[in-house]
């Protein structure tokens, strides 16, 4: 371009600027992508760190979230050891005071305490449901199922709900879990439902040495939802536990009227108990 007819241009875009509507219409032609653009990335930008709620809007449940939340369980920080104990390294541990011998994982111990369930949690934080499954299929198959083994299957095979709400990571146990799981090691379940003869057939079932996966709502258990091993009956009619993230609840013995009054009455995949045998 020669000398000339750059001056020429640079004359003419010196007239145009002058002329406010003209340089009112430059300004809008470069400016309008520019916003379009932004908005694009805002909107995409809300979509990935937005909580699931607020996308669907106040009281909208257009994909069942309802439903979903009532079929998971909501596992939180509540899970952490309560009894004052340090973390442990991992000892095999049987427990010998029931009907059934059960071997006993704590998700507070190490190595799995800070093993990832998922890509936002770890076992010692939500990882109740499985290490709850790693209790019973070590005992009924005589392997070394840990919980690690049974987080990583779940993850891998959809039955962990994960993302973040408000900013903060939540990780969610499907209740289909339990039975799926069973399955998978070729052992029988049967679910049992909340009603009037909800006691008869929990007592029954660890009477023949069942043990009774169960999920727990707020209470003496969790603040949330908590996933626990029904392992026995005493003479007197009390409930032995083995809770995966409390060596104090697990020496308890429990009225059975605690553990059906606080268990989730909501729960999916025919819980919210599971009787399970070999």
């Amino acid at each position: 371009m020669g000398v000339v007819s750059a001056a020429k241009i640079a004359a003419e875009a010196a007239r145009v600027l002058k002329d406010e509507k003209k340089r009112e219409a430059i300004i809008a032609i470069v400016l309008v992508p520019i916003f379009i653009v932004f908005m694009l990335i805002s909107t995409l930008l809300y979509i990935v760190f937005a909580p699931l709620e607020d996308i669907l809007g106040d009281n909208k449940d257009t994909v069942g979230l309802t439903e979903l939340k009532s079929q998971v369980s909501i596992e939180y920080s509540d899970e952490s050891n309560d009894d004052g104990s340090y973390t442990m390294d991992y000892e095999k541990t049987v427990i010998k005071s029931g009907k059934v011998d059960v071997t006993y994982y704590n998700q507070n111990d190490n190595p799995w305490k800070s093993m990832m369930y998922g890509t936002v949690r770890t076992i010692g934080i939500s990882g109740c449901g499985p290490t709850s499954m790693a209790i019973v299929l070590s005992t009924f198959t005589g392997q070394e199922i840990t919980p690690e083994i049974t987080a990583n299957w779940s993850f891998q095979h959809g039955y962990l709900v994960q993302g973040y709400s408000d900013g903060v990571p939540y990780a969610m146990s499907s209740h289909a879990l339990i039975p799926a799981l069973v399955d998978e090691y070729n052992l029988s379940c049967t679910g049992i439902n909340k009603d009037k003869e909800t006691a008869k057939r929990l007592y029954e079932a660890l009477s023949e040495g069942k043990l009774v996966v169960a999920i727990m709502g707020p209470g003496h258990f969790t603040s949330g939802g908590h996933f626990i091993v029904l392992r026995g009956v005493t003479e007197s009619g009390k409930i032995l536990v083995a809770d995966c993230a409390s060596r104090q609840r697990t020496n308890r013995e429990w009225d059975i009227e605690t553990i059906i009054n606080e268990s989730k009455g909501s729960a999916g995949a025919g819980g919210p108990f599971w009787a399970i045998s070999k």
